[in-house]
């Protein structure tokens, strides 16, 4: 998700129009589905410091109500679920 928002989102020329597509991009692509409660996503666009010609959509999802976190008592991954994609203005 967070590639193809990134994707989305290299059309912004700001950081700000960036933050606002890749955002508008996730909750017109949610699911209707009875797990997944769009308020509980985080989805942050940021410059690179570094590189002024890339920028990272980061994605986070808070899992922590969802149901299977009750069925199993062994090691399970973090209940916080993130992805990114970091994305190249201007081509190569």
């Amino acid at each position: 998700m967070s590639a193809d928002a990134a994707r989305a989102a290299v059309a912004g020329l700001s950081q700000t129009e960036r933050q606002t597509i890749a955002r508008d991009f996730i909750e017109q692509s949610m699911m209707d589905h009875p797990f997944i409660n769009a308020e509980k996503f985080n989805i942050d666009v940021a410059d690179d410091a570094g590189n002024p010609n890339q920028f990272t959509v980061t994605v986070k999802y808070d899992s922590s109500d969802l149901p299977i976190w009750s069925l199993y008592s062994y090691a399970m991954p973090d209940k916080e679920i993130v992805g990114f994609s970091t994305i190249r203005l201007g081509g190569l």
